[in-house]
């Protein structure tokens, strides 16, 4: 099975909710949520990949602020190895660029949400 490298930022308020967004219809996983962020690419550290993407997602920077962990989960397109970090945007802004919609949500309503599989275990870190 093809593996995949993907990282995630759990994106921070300062009122403690998460930023999460929902997947566009014309992607993978439509209309599912997930914490924002993409594949490594080759040569690229995690680190480096996630403010790249956040970058092209949604149009911000972040910083990250700590490693939570590792999720896996095995998709029919290969098994997903997501490396999740707690992050807040610098200037607090950001801009919809692949997703159809965001919310910010604390930790017992982001549990309400349709999660992609990957990230639900992440709800246990927050």
């Amino acid at each position: 099975m093809k593996e995949i490298q993907v990282v995630a930022a759990v994106i921070q308020n300062e009122h403690k909710e998460y930023l999460c967004c929902q997947r566009a219809e014309n992607k993978s996983l439509a209309g599912y949520w997930e914490f924002p962020g993409g594949k490594i690419e080759i040569n690229e550290t995690a680190e480096s990949a996630l403010k790249r993407e956040i970058k092209e997602e949604l149009n911000a920077n972040c910083n990250i602020k700590k490693f939570l962990g590792t999720t896996m989960y095995e998709y029919e397109f290969g098994r997903v190895i997501l490396n999740v970090y707690l992050c807040n945007l610098e200037e607090g802004k950001f801009n919809l660029i692949e997703h159809q919609d965001s919310k910010w949500l604390n930790k017992q309503n982001l549990a309400n949400l349709k999660l992609a599989p990957a990230d639900i275990p992440i709800l246990n870190w927050l």
